[in-house]
Parts: structure tokens; C-alpha cells; sequence
């Protein structure tokens, strides 16, 4: 992804957000999950507002402010769940394919490559069984 459109998308998420919030606290490899998520939404209330983005426990949270309501509009919250659930399984570093990883002599959980340059040094996985989509 261009630096441009990085910057562009990035701009329409937190025109979206209160000032007290106006940070997204994650990396770069969710980005395109947060601008793809932000269109889809933005269809069903052009509207909408945001409250807060980040990292926790190694997947994504995303919470809004105002927007439809579950019980008017369940697909818009249908939406976010999967876009947190699909967090999991990218990598929060280059947006490619990830797992869950805990900080070596730490409780630090992301979601990251194994296969990227220096993981392995740092961060163990916290599951095996997730290797297999990487080979192993």
C-alpha cells in the first residue's frame, strides 16, 4: 500500500473519531482491515462514528460511538466481529498471514509471522497447531 493512501485512509478513520480518541493503536499490517471495514460500514451509515481503535490480547478492537443499532442493523456489528476475528490470522506487521505470539519471558500477545526476520527470537507461538498454515 502507498504512503498516499495509507495517509488518505487513515484521515477518513479518524475524521470518523472524538478528539479524546483521535489515535488508531496499531500497526500497519491492519490498516487495510480497518479501511476495508470503514467502507462496508460507512455504506450501511455514512454517518457512523468511532470511538476507539487498538491492539488488545493481540487481535483488533474496534468500538463505535454512534451508528445503527444492533437490533435495526445486525450485520454492521456482524461486520466488525469478523474484521476483529480476521485479526487473528494477520499479521499485525505486514498484513500478510499471522498467529498468535507471546513475548519470549513475557505476557505480551500479538499476532505476527513466524516466518518474518527476528520473530522467532523474540515471541514464541501460543499455539502450535497454527504453524501448519506456514508449513511447519
Amino acid at each position: 500500500m502507498k504512503q498516499e493512501e495509507i495517509e488518505k485512509g487513515l484521515a477518513r478513520l479518524k475524521a470518523r473519531m472524538p478528539e479524546r480518541w483521535n489515535n488508531i493503536a496499531c500497526d500497519e499490517g491492519w490498516y487495510q482491515l480497518l479501511f476495508d471495514l470503514d467502507t462496508v460500514l460507512a455504506d450501511i451509515d455514512p454517518d457512523y462514528k468511532i470511538a476507539q481503535i487498538k491492539e488488545k490480547f493481540g487481535g483488533l478492537r474496534f468500538y463505535i460511538e454512534s451508528g445503527p443499532s444492533r437490533e435495526e442493523v445486525p450485520l454492521f456489528y456482524e461486520l466488525i466481529r469478523k474484521a476483529e476475528d480476521l485479526s487473528y490470522r494477520t499479521c499485525e506487521v505486514t498484513g500478510g498471514p499471522g498467529v498468535l505470539m507471546k513475548k519470549i519471558g513475557g505476557g505480551y500477545i500479538r499476532t505476527l509471522n513466524p516466518e518474518s526476520p527476528g520473530v522467532l527470537d523474540n515471541w514464541e507461538v501460543v499455539d502450535s497447531k497454527y504453524l501448519k498454515d506456514f508449513g511447519r
